[in-house]
C-alpha cells in the first residue's frame, strides 16, 4: 500500500528502471496520462516521451510503438483517464511490451476498484493481470474503494516483479540491513487498517452495488447534459465514473462562476492546447453514489448558467 496514485506511479517507474538495469532511460506514455508520471520521470532521471492521444482520448498504439527507443524502460497506460473517462487499449499495448520485454504499468487509480465490479453490467475491457504483458497496476482505495485518505495501492504481477521495488542498505554497524518496498520507509498504518475494514464491510456485493450506482449516475448526467443547448459531453460513453462538459459557443469561465455563486463545487479542468488538441476548459463531474440526490439540481443550475451566459 502507498499514499496514493502519485507514489504508486513513481514506484512503478522506479521498479521498471531497476528491471532494465539502467540509471537513465525513457518512458513512453500518452498525453492523457496522469501528471504524476512527469513528476516520476523528473525524480528518476527518466525522459517522458509523450505521444499525442487519439481524437477519442485513447493511447495511440501505433504511435506509441514507434516512439519506443533503445533506452525505453516502460510503457504507461491508464484504466480511467482523467478527465476523459476512457480506458486505453491495454491489450494491444501489452503485446508491444511483451515483444520488446518492457515493463507495462497500468494506472488504474480510478478504474482499479470500479471496473472489476462492472463486468457483465457494462462493457469493460480487460486491464489487469489477465492481460499477459501487464507488469504492475496502481489503484486507489481512497477513491473508488471508498476508504480514507491517504490510501493507495500498487500491485505487481509476481514476486519477481515486486523485487524490483525493493530497496536494501547494509549500513555499517547494523546487524541486519535496512530494507523496504516502495519509496517510503515508515508508512501510516491507520490507512491500511481502515482500508481493510472497508473492504470487509462492503464486500463484493457492496462494491458491485455502489459501482453500478456510480455509473448509472454518470450516464444520467451525460444524457441530461447532451439535452442542454450549447453544452456537450466530452465522452458520450464514459468507461469510468467521470463526465466532462464543454461548450464551443458559451463562456465557460462565466458558467463556472455562476455555478460557484450558486454554491456548487466541481473540478475545474483547463489545459492549453497540446498534441494538436484545442484548449480545454471543462467542468468535470466525478460521480459518487451520493450524487443521485443532487444531480437534478446541478443540471438545472447548469441550464440557468448556460442561459445567463448566452
Amino acid at each position: 500500500m502507498t499514499s496514493g496514485g502519485t507514489e504508486s506511479n513513481i514506484t512503478a517507474l522506479w521498479a521498471a528502471r531497476n528491471r532494465a538495469k539502467k540509471k537513465h532511460g525513457s518512458v513512453v506514455l500518452p498525453t492523457t496520462a496522469h501528471p504524476s508520471f512527469w513528476k516520476a520521470c523528473n525524480f528518476l532521471g527518466l525522459e517522458p516521451v509523450a505521444v499525442p492521444a487519439t481524437v477519442d482520448h485513447l493511447a495511440d498504439v501505433d504511435k506509441m510503438k514507434r516512439a519506443i527507443r533503445d533506452d525505453t524502460v516502460a510503457i504507461v497506460a491508464s484504466c480511467g483517464t482523467w478527465p476523459y473517462a476512457t480506458i486505453d487499449p491495454i491489450k494491444q499495448l501489452a503485446e508491444i511490451a511483451e515483444e520488446r520485454s518492457l515493463h507495462l504499468h497500468v494506472d488504474a487509480a480510478i478504474g482499479g476498484l470500479l471496473c472489476p465490479w462492472l463486468k457483465g453490467i457494462y462493457d469493460v475491457p480487460d486491464f489487469d493481470f489477465r492481460v499477459k504483458g501487464v507488469s504492475s497496476i496502481s489503484s486507489d482505495p481512497h477513491k473508488m474503494g471508498f476508504s480514507v485518505y491517504p490510501a493507495g495501492a500498487l500491485v505487481f504481477r509476481d514476486d519477481e516483479s515486486l523485487q524490483y521495488a525493493h530497496w536494501e542498505s547494509a549500513e555499517i554497524g547494523r546487524k541486519r540491513g535496512y530494507h523496504t518496498y516502495g519509496m517510503l520507509g515508515t508508512r501510516p498504518g491507520s490507512s491500511i487498517a481502515a482500508t481493510w475494514a472497508v473492504f470487509n464491510y462492503l464486500g463484493r456485493e457492496g462494491y458491485v452495488r455502489l459501482s453500478k450506482k456510480c455509473m448509472d449516475v454518470t450516464y444520467r448526467f451525460v444524457n441530461e447534459v447532451e439535452a442542454i443547448p450549447n453544452f456537450r459531453a466530452v465522452t458520450l460513453k464514459p468507461k469510468v465514473n467521470l463526465a466532462s462538459v464543454s461548450s464551443q459557443s458559451l463562456d465557460m469561465d462565466k458558467i463556472k462562476k455562476n455555478l460557484r455563486d450558486a454554491g456548487w463545487f466541481f473540478w475545474d479542468w483547463r489545459r492549453v492546447s497540446t498534441g494538436g488538441f484545442k484548449d480545454e476548459n471543462w467542468i468535470v463531474f466525478w460521480a459518487s453514489p451520493y450524487h443521485e440526490n443532487t444531480i437534478s439540481q446541478f443540471v438545472e443550475d447548469m441550464k440557468k448558467s448556460a442561459t445567463a451566459a448566452s
